[in-house]
Formats: C-alpha cells, structure tokens, sequence
C-alpha cells in the first residue's frame, strides 16, 4: 500500500480521533442532507474583512477534514454549501466557505467566517 493509498486512513484515524484533535461539526452540502464529521477546527480572533468593506470585523476559523465520502465530503461548493460550527465561546454558528486552501486524497483545507 502507498502513502498516497493510506493517507485517508491516517486521517480519519489520526488527526481526526475525538480523544486527540478532532471535534465534531454539521456539513450542510447545498441541495444535499447535512451530516456530522469529524473535523480539526483551528479558531481565530477577529480579523479586519476587506479593506472596502466599512472596516467591519468577522470571525473565522480553518477547518481539516477527510476527503471521503463516508466520514467526511469529497465536493464542496463554496458559494452555497455551510458549516456549523461552535466558535471561541461555545456558541453554534453557521459559517460560508471563504476559501478552500488546499486539498488532496486525504484532507480537506478551509477558511470559513460567519
């Protein structure tokens, strides 16, 4: 078996185990039935949005999940699908996708903001 074959596995098992660095979040796919997967969320603070957009402020997150059909998505569409997710304090918020990173056989990359 290659590192490119084993490489969805070691993530599901790795760096998306509950007891290590994953938590759970709902993908909601646009059109489709949301689910729960495992994901590893990394939190930011506030962050200034455009430069032309009234100096308003936004929350953001990056997201790592498995690139599978059972445990996690393998198509994402970043205009319509969503993610909840809870932010620093806790609360359930439902993000956009901003930016997708990155992404291979094994994970998936993401900005999101709500």
């Amino acid at each position: 078996m290659s590192f490119k074959d084993q490489l969805p596995q070691d993530s599901i098992n790795t760096f998306l185990n509950s007891g290590e660095f994953a938590e759970e979040i709902t993908y909601a796919p646009s059109g489709g039935v949301p689910k729960t997967i495992k994901a590893v969320v990394v939190r930011e603070g506030l962050e200034p949005s455009s430069e032309n957009a009234s100096r308003s402020l936004r929350k953001q997150a990056e997201i790592y999940f498995v690139n599978d059909d059972v445990n996690g998505v393998t198509a994402i569409d970043k205009k319509d699908d969503r993610i909840t997710l809870n932010d620093v304090e806790g609360t359930a918020r439902e993000a956009r996708i901003n930016e997708v990173l990155a992404s291979d056989e094994g994970m998936w990359h993401l900005i999101v903001g709500w």
